[in-house]
């Protein structure tokens, strides 16, 4: 198979005299996997790290939209180095009890432990995800001693705020909702006499409580509906909870119900699930008061 990735870039949509908010990406690195899906194609390409905060090696699904761009075909297998040029976008899946089960080790739990009446409806719980992956408007093949790249632009509103503890202190993250000129436009009638959009979604990580590069100490607070912009990089993190704690978390009166009734329910509590999860490591940010 050739090696050529090569594409021109496709164009952002535009709307005129309407405005949008940042959410452009560019990383390179070598492609570890390619798989497709209802006719797009994925890749997964392994970024560097470039920012000064230590974790492991940080890895980015990339969604090439029916195997092209701009109407061209684009060529590529595992191995190739690339340089990817896009923007960010919520992603949701739902995941079957069974899987979640099987991955767990414990593919017979429901047989084992669950009363009888209950047995059918366990096998029809499926459970929903989100995560973040990047959408591909241009791809470029590259040689070995090219230059390095892990960069994101981003600007929205933020939905949600919270806290993560470790040794070192207390990380603070919040979740953006950009309305770029990606969105998709919807039915439905918004502001100034346009249509509605719908956002794309992704966490920002601020480590104790501020952007890498902040010039001292000082720790930013933010609320939900405040607008930012923030400079990164894209990392990624596997979050890890109990089979019990992910089923809870669904707060539906029924899912509650079988848990109640399942018999051994403290090896819910002892099985752990993964899920991997895409945010932006935030190197500045500027929190607009407007």
């Amino acid at each position: 198979m050739a090696k050529n990735a090569t594409t021109t870039k496709s164009p952002a949509r535009n709307m005129s005299g309407e405005q949008f908010d940042l959410n452009l990406v560019c990383v390179t690195g070598p492609v570890i996997g390619v798989w497709g899906r209802n006719g797009d194609v994925f890749v997964r390409l392994q970024p560097p790290n470039l920012l000064p905060l230590s974790s492991p090696p940080s890895f980015v699904n990339v969604c090439i939209p029916n195997g092209m761009l701009d109407g061209v075909p684009v060529t590529l297998q595992k191995g190739d180095l690339l340089r990817v040029t896009g923007y960010v976008r919520q992603t949701k899946f739902s995941e079957s009890i069974r899987k979640i089960l099987t991955e767990a080790g414990k593919p017979e739990f429901i047989e084992e432990n669950v009363p009888a009446d209950d047995v059918k409806t366990w096998r029809k719980i499926r459970l929903s995800r989100r995560n973040a992956m990047m959408q591909a408007v241009a791809i470029e093949s590259l040689k070995d001693g090219h230059a390095q790249e892990n960069s994101i632009d981003l600007e929205g509103i933020i939905t949600e705020v919270w806290t993560y503890k470790r040794d070192e202190g207390e990380d603070l993250f919040i979740r953006v909702a950009a309305y770029d000129a990606n969105t998709i436009e919807t039915d439905q009638e918004g502001n100034f006499g346009r249509k509605k959009r719908i956002p794309h979604y992704i966490n920002v990580l601020f480590p104790l409580g501020r952007p890498l590069s902040a010039p001292d100490d000082r720790k930013m607070f933010f609320r939900a509906k405040q607008r930012i912009r923030v400079r990164g990089e894209l990392r990624d993190k596997w979050n890890t909870e109990t089979l019990h704690q992910l089923l809870f978390s669904t707060g539906k009166p029924e899912i509650i119900g079988l848990l109640q009734r399942v018999n051994n329910a403290d090896e819910l509590h002892q099985m752990k699930t993964q899920l991997e999860t895409l945010h932006v490591l935030a190197n500045a940010a500027i929190l607009y008061s407007r």
